[in-house]
């Protein structure tokens, strides 16, 4: 049975960040879905839009997107592969009824239909931390609860840079260094049970993820020069945490009804 990775994105650069080191392993197997992609009707220039070096909308999101595409191809995802849909990021709209919710619940409806026969893993963001990221989670947890279909496996991955920033925030004043396990229950909150899973990494795997985040250069400007490095830290960190054989990993959060 072949077997299909779907990767929900909020954003351009959100599956990067959070399952770069799976998609640097399954790139050619996999797809990213990225949500709020679409560029308002009328142009116009956010403060975030602004920090990251932009003269309007318009020309962010195209910017975003090639660098997506990119970032992408790095990781040897095939074109077919990358979905990008046109909702509006959260930067752009006033007001946001539940229309949208149930609109994006249907769309990953959509998605495990296309690959209806495959073998299916899909991985959705797991904190809430953006209200973008909160919307996602929502709908892949309402899809996850009505779903029957046996080859399917719903997991939270690890929403990167926001669990590197609850992580550090949660261990300030603390020697012993990070508790993984807060920013588990964290991400299970509010969702039915979860068994953890862990994506052992190379150091190649790494290196790819890293050389992948880097084409993000608009975000990466008002995120912090430690981004980057970050990404490695988190994940080698994690595999000290964990007592693993690898020096990196990934950890994602299987659903269990």
């Amino acid at each position: 049975m072949h077997e299909i990775n779907i990767i929900l994105s909020p954003h351009f650069d959100d599956a990067v960040f959070s399952l770069g080191g799976l998609l640097a392993q399954e790139g050619q197997s996999s797809v990213v879905s990225t949500f709020f992609a679409g560029t308002p009707a009328t142009a116009h220039r956010t403060r975030w839009d602004s920090d990251c070096g932009f003269a309007s909308s318009n020309q962010a999101m195209r910017a975003r997107a090639k660098e997506n595409n990119q970032a992408l191809a790095l990781l040897g995802i095939p074109k077919k592969n990358v979905r990008n849909y046109s909702y509006l990021d959260r930067q752009y709209v006033i007001y946001r009824d539940r229309a949208t919710l149930t609109s994006v619940e249907g769309d990953i409806q959509n998605l495990l239909e296309e690959y209806k026969g495959s073998k299916v893993k899909i991985f959705g963001p797991g904190l809430d931390m953006h209200p973008d990221h909160e919307l996602v989670r929502s709908a892949l947890l309402s899809v996850f609860r009505q779903h029957q279909q046996r080859d399917v496996a719903f997991f939270l991955f690890q929403d990167l840079p926001y669990s590197y920033w609850f992580l550090r925030n949660a261990a300030q004043g603390i020697s012993a260094g990070w508790d993984y396990g807060l920013l588990k229950s964290e991400i299970a909150h509010r969702t039915c049970s979860v068994e953890t899973q862990i994506i052992s990494l190379s150091d190649k795997d790494i290196e790819i993820k890293t050389k992948s985040a880097k084409q993000y250069a608009s975000q990466i400007k008002p995120l912090g020069a430690d981004l980057l490095p970050s990404l490695a830290q988190f994940a080698a960190g994690q595999a000290r945490s964990l007592r693993i054989a690898a020096e990196y990993c990934e950890v994602v959060y299987r659903l269990v009804k």
